[in-house]
């Protein structure tokens, strides 16, 4: 874990976090703990993520749970366990993602599997 006490150049900053948010991707990740590990504010942990990503905190997070847990569904795993896996709390939250990023629902994509 490096030490963020001095602050260093706001792209280093920025893949640090990303680092970290990419590698506890499938936690409950919650900004204002991640602001505090790495000695920012919230806004700047959002401003930081905007620029570096094209997209909100929320989004970004969201987008790359839904990727993995594509990838996942398509290895037999079943869409209940790839919500929970995910870091979907509510499995309706995920259905509902799910259905819009790819349009079709995790059971159907688990039903299409190739063989």
């Amino acid at each position: 874990t490096r030490n963020f006490n001095t602050t260093p150049h706001s792209q280093s900053l920025s893949g640090a976090i990303l680092q970290y948010v990419n590698d506890n991707i499938t936690s409950h990740l919650i900004p204002e703990e991640i602001a505090e590990k790495f000695y920012i504010s919230k806004t700047t942990l959002y401003t930081l993520l905007k620029k570096s990503t094209g997209t909100t905190f929320h989004d970004y997070v969201t987008a790359k749970r839904l990727i993995i847990a594509r990838e996942l569904l398509h290895l037999g795993n079943k869409p209940t366990y790839v919500a929970a896996h995910c870091g979907f709390p509510e499995y309706t939250t995920f259905f509902r993602l799910y259905k819009k990023r790819f349009g079709e629902s995790p059971k159907q994509t688990f039903g299409n599997l190739e063989c």
